[in-house]
């Protein structure tokens, strides 16, 4: 049986529960009669849109908020029970707690978002060359977003604030670089991407884009990674929506989360800073360098530069690459789909977003300034 048999009979099954979440053809079929009929056509589509998005929203705050009370009742045990389990090392806490993200909130989400049908997206390969330059992409809004987060978490909490994913990836553990390069990218493709998308492109490309990518920064609940998880969400969701193959996705979070929570710790890490700051101090008296300085210098240097080099020629790629292909970016138009301000509102002005983004900025303010 086809796909559209297949609907139509989950469409019987279902019954009136599917009258709120209309198919594609029945959300952008066309109008033929008179202007009245037009407009009302045209307000009944933003309602459909405008619930799309709110039941998507909705579940990723569900999903959030039994996260949160899982860590409650780990917590909770943990302080019950100090030589147990679940009150073991920073490792066990960080897998725990990963487990329940990914294995039980992410799954919820999911769920919930079901009850709207899916939508068939495009399948199409992606060259090798095409993946690296959507790669250095990648990297440049890493470096700008990670820029914009810093700096305003800076003034916000005049320096004083602590980002939360620095430390856990300077931890550098086999845990810790499974969790960022295996379940991270593999559930937060699964879920943001392609199950979202697959939703919510009946809606229009671009407010579908822009939807999940915004949905994806507030989900990290951290104003340092806000920027360039919106940035991100971009460049991923628009490689999704152009392939259909969230593989793709995965392995460009997969070097992202790479270089940026695993490799860039260990080249830190690995610099003595205090043997830099002696080696700099002969050099400007001009007074001879041991060469057990040297040795105990240069290779983390030198790792450091390489890794630099690396990640801002990346970046500096990306902006050519970026400005070169910017004009060939395009976006499939739907017959009645939201224009600008119909669109926004669609977005943002349903009750499952507006729920979300006032409970994403009471946590991301509780983070900050805690």
């Amino acid at each position: 049986m086809g796909e559209d048999g297949l609907y139509l009979n989950q469409k019987q099954e279902r019954g009136d529960d599917l009258n709120d979440f209309q198919d594609e053809e029945q959300l952008v079929k066309p109008v033929e009669n008179g202007d009245g009929e037009e407009e009302a056509t045209v307000k009944r589509n933003k309602n459909n849109y405008r619930r799309l998005f709110s039941v998507c929203a909705m579940s990723l705050l569900v999903s959030y908020i039994i996260v949160l009370v899982f860590r409650a009742v780990t917590d909770y045990l943990s302080q019950q029970h100090p030589g147990g389990l679940l009150s073991g090392s920073n490792d066990m806490n960080l897998l725990v707690s990963s487990a329940i993200m990914y294995l039980i909130g992410m799954p919820a989400a999911y769920l919930i978002m079901r009850i709207i049908p899916k939508q068939k997206i495009r399948r199409k390969k992606l060259s090798l060359s095409r993946f690296f330059a959507i790669l250095s992409v990648s990297f440049l809004v890493v470096l700008i977003g990670n820029m914009a987060g810093n700096t305003l978490s800076a003034l916000l909490t005049a320096g004083n604030a602590e980002n939360s994913v620095v430390s856990i990836a300077s931890q550098s553990s086999i845990i810790t670089t499974i969790i960022l390069t295996i379940a991270a990218p593999v559930f937060e493709e699964l879920v943001f991407r392609k199950a979202m998308l697959d939703r919510l492109v009946c809606c229009g490309e671009k407010w579908a884009l822009v939807f999940t990518a915004l949905c994806f920064a507030m989900y990290h609940m951290n104003l340092f990674q806000f920027f360039y998880a919106f940035g991100v969400g971009i460049v991923f969701g628009y490689t999704y929506l152009r392939t259909g193959k969230v593989i793709y996705n995965i392995l460009l979070h997969v070097f992202v989360n790479l270089m940026g929570g695993v490799i860039a710790p260990l080249a830190v890490s690995a610099l003595d800073t205090e043997g830099i700051a002696k080696l700099f101090e002969l050099i400007g008296a001009n007074a001879p360098v041991p060469d057990e300085l040297l040795q105990s210098v240069l290779p983390g240097l030198l790792g450091f530069i390489v890794y630099n080099l690396v990640l801002y020629g990346l970046g500096a790629a990306g902006i050519i690459i970026f400005i070169l292909r910017f004009r060939k970016i395009r976006f499939v138009k739907r017959e009645n789909e939201p224009e600008a301000a119909a669109g926004i509102s669609a977005m943002l002005l349903n009750a499952g977003m507006i729920l979300f983004i006032a409970f994403s900025v009471a946590f991301t303010s509780k983070n900050l300034f805690s």
